[in-house]
């Protein structure tokens, strides 16, 4: 990007911004799980018993379509947010997909899911 911005390829008026879009966002999540799932040992070392990396692999799906609701229903909202407050969401949304397909649904948004909620 810094090369492009430099080199001006398309003149001087022309400002050039990466866009990242949702497949690229989708492929790269699910490569990045596929290869830990894949992996017998941890960063640091420690083994990561079979039946844990199986269950993360039975459920990549599940935890795409989690994203991918996300992204939707981020992107449907009509509200006064600013773009960087709507991104802020959807980030949390996406940090917790994982909680919520493998059960921990405290911090699920209303829209996302209607599971077990703390203190019910």
């Amino acid at each position: 990007m810094k090369r492009l911005r430099l080199e001006k390829p398309y003149g001087t008026n022309v400002v050039i911004k990466k866009v990242e879009c949702t497949n690229h966002l989708l492929r790269n999540y699910i490569n990045r799980l596929r290869d830990i799932s894949g992996k017998r040992k941890n960063d640091k070392g420690d083994v990561i018993p079979g039946c844990y990396r199986k269950v993360v692999h039975d459920r990549l799906l599940r935890l795409r379509y989690a994203v991918t609701e996300a992204i939707k229903y981020r992107r449907l909202e009509q509200t006064d947010r600013t773009y960087e407050a709507t991104l802020t969401l959807l980030k949390a949304d996406i940090t917790n997909g994982p909680n919520h397909v493998f059960g921990d649904h405290t911090k699920c948004q209303s829209y996302f899911c209607e599971g077990q909620k703390k203190g019910m």
